[in-house]
Order: C-alpha cells, then sequence, then structure tokens
C-alpha cells in the first residue's frame, strides 16, 4: 500500500519530476482511465446525466493514456509520460435502432458487409468534467480520485490503482493535469495496486 507523500504542491511536483527524469522507480503500464468521486462543492460539472448515470465522473483515454509508475520505495503514483488531450468518446446513452433482418441482408447484398449503428463521438472537455483550477496557473485539480484503471506492460488485463483517504493526513487522492507542459501529477489520499 503506498501512500502520496505530503508536500505542498510546488514541492510534490518537483519530486516527482525529478524521479521521472532520473528513471527512478517501477512501471506500472498504460493510464486508461481515471475514476473521480463525488464533487466538492462549489466545484463546476457540466456532463449529461445519461453520462453521470452510466459512467459517473471519468477521464477516459482509452489507449491513449500516458505511463503512469511508483516511485521508489513504492510511495507516490507517477505520471511518467506527457498526457495527451482527453479524446472523443462514444456518446453515453446511445441506443442503435432496430434493424430488420431484410435491411441487413439487403445492405450485405449491395455492400458486401453489414455493421450496427456506432454511437456518435462526443468531447470530453476536462474542465466540464469536476475541476478547479490552482490560482494564476494553468493547473486543473481533479479530486478526489476513486480509482485509476491501467492496462499493464506485457499482460493482457486491465490494473487498477485504488485510492483511500488517509488517516493520518486526512488527505484524498487528487489528479493534476498542467496543461501547460502535459505533466500530471497524483497528491494526497493512500492507495493499493491491484492486478
Amino acid at each position: 500500500m503506498g501512500s502520496a507523500t505530503v508536500f505542498g504542491v510546488e514541492e510534490l511536483m518537483k519530486l516527482h519530476r525529478g524521479f521521472v527524469q532520473r528513471g527512478e522507480g517501477k512501471r506500472l503500464g498504460r493510464m486508461v482511465k481515471i475514476v473521480l468521486g463525488e464533487v466538492p462543492r462549489d466545484v463546476p460539472l457540466n456532463l449529461l446525466p445519461e453520462e453521470i448515470a452510466a459512467e459517473g465522473r471519468t477521464l477516459d483515454w482509452f489507449d491513449q493514456g500516458p505511463l503512469i509508475g511508483l516511485s521508489p520505495a513504492d510511495v507516490d503514483l507517477l505520471v511518467t509520460t506527457p498526457i495527451v488531450p482527453l479524446p472523443d468518446k462514444p456518446k453515453p446513452g446511445f441506443h442503435s435502432p432496430a434493424v430488420s433482418q431484410q435491411d441487413i441482408d439487403r445492405a450485405i447484398a449491395t455492400t458486401g458487409k453489414w455493421s450496427p449503428a456506432k454511437a456518435p463521438l462526443v468531447r470530453q472537455v476536462p474542465e466540464d468534467r469536476g475541476a478547479r483550477r490552482i490560482k494564476n496557473s494553468n493547473i486543473l485539480v481533479f479530486e478526489p480520485v476513486h480509482q485509476v484503471l491501467f492496462r499493464p506492460i506485457g499482460i493482457n488485463v486491465f490494473g487498477c490503482v485504488q485510492a483511500f483517504e488517509d488517516p493520518g493526513s486526512t488527505t484524498k487522492m487528487t489528479f493534476l493535469w498542467d496543461f501547460d507542459n502535459g505533466n500530471g501529477y497524483f497528491y494526497g489520499g493512500r492507495f493499493v495496486v491491484k492486478l
């Protein structure tokens, strides 16, 4: 079980950048999704009700997320490569229209193939997913982090980083996304890695 060290944000960012630049720690895999908990008070949320009902509040990179790892002694969860913008995702709540067998046969006869209708894609706007901005910066703060799903390197399964409140510091895991340089940081709380 790891525990994100409790430093000020600037000190933590500098510490994490140092670990990454020196190649210290262990690689876990490619981050797929961050599942966020309840939106803190006074934080704007601009998600479709269908998305909240189906998926909750998430940041989804699918197969395009950054690599993550653990710091020396497994104390901190690190983002070890730059973060790309969130990709478009299938519209939540989309239901494929019913198609008759005649329509399927007609499509196969004319084009040689048939496939069901795909959900239209919608943009994932980070600010709409419930975030605060650090004053005078281009850093968004997403809290609390509930889980971080990742694809381990060389294994065809999903891994999970389960986040908890740290009883000693009463902090919850938070994700910081620095849009100026594409870096990400996990801060506070405790966690356990599950495969």
